[in-house]
């Protein structure tokens, strides 16, 4: 089946393409000026970069954009973000308090998560 996907080719090619503008844009913002030479390093670097990897981050292409999509991106913002202050909250008070307990380990979760952009999506929400 990779090689029917590829013998079409607009998959690769999407992710390729993808990644590169993703990547120029990046360059473009952190640089902020549109001189030529800032372009063409940014263009030769996000080229090679998306060369590299234009197969390995293909999982930023099961994300399609619809209305359940989005609803659902809403409500999990909104509940991260909840958490995130909650959770600051928390280290601010073991910070100013060193006497309250702590307990750090690993901790191992077992996820019903299939896809690779959902368990991407947890192990960010994790790390933070």
């Amino acid at each position: 089946m990779d090689r029917q996907i590829h013998r079409a080719g607009t998959p690769g090619r999407r992710h390729f393409a993808i990644l590169f503008v993703t990547l120029m844009l990046f360059w473009l913002m952190l640089n902020s000026r549109l001189d030529a030479d800032v372009f063409i390093v940014g263009a030769a670097v996000s080229l090679i970069i998306a060369l590299l990897y234009r197969s390995g981050l293909s999982f930023f292409t099961e994300f399609r954009f619809t209305p359940a999509a989005f609803a659902a991106g809403f409500r999990y913002y909104g509940y991260f973000f909840r958490e995130l202050f909650k959770s600051n909250l928390k280290l601010a008070a073991i910070v100013l308090s060193p006497s309250l307990p702590v307990n750090p380990g690993i901790v191992k979760v077992r996820t019903r998560l299939q896809s690779r952009m959902g368990r991407l999506m947890l192990a960010n929400s994790i790390t933070l």
